[in-house]
């Protein structure tokens, strides 16, 4: 029994293993199948611009999303700006923001399922 000092211990809303699934997660917050495929694209464009690597090699789990900070996002954002598409076109302005938007998006659900 706890007397009235003392305190009940804290858990997270949720015990993320990995940065897989915490994305799993944050998907299914999501209805549409074609969000889910735009978005899970979106983010793996992130990690692939923080590890430089190809997008299609890269897995979710290379990089630890706790590691993130506000300035590689805006990195990213700077990034998306300038450089060009598979076919040599810059990306379209709402590309570039469904893209910023999707990343966070999901760093703040992270931080939401994980405060106590």
């Amino acid at each position: 029994m706890l007397t009235h000092n003392q305190q009940t211990p804290t858990r997270s809303m949720a015990d993320v293993a990995n940065t897989a699934q915490l994305v799993s997660l944050w998907l299914a917050t999501k209805r549409s199948k074609e969000s889910h495929r735009a978005y899970e694209n979106d983010i793996r464009c992130f990690v692939s611009f923080l590890l430089s690597e190809n997008p299609l090699q890269v897995r979710l789990n290379d990089i630890d999303l706790r590691t993130i900070n506000i300035n590689d996002v805006q990195a990213f954002a700077d990034y998306l700006e300038v450089h060009p598409t598979k076919i040599g076109k810059p990306l379209a302005p709402a590309s570039r923001a469904r893209r910023i938007s999707a990343v966070k998006s999901l760093l703040n659900y992270g931080c939401k399922i994980t405060l106590s």
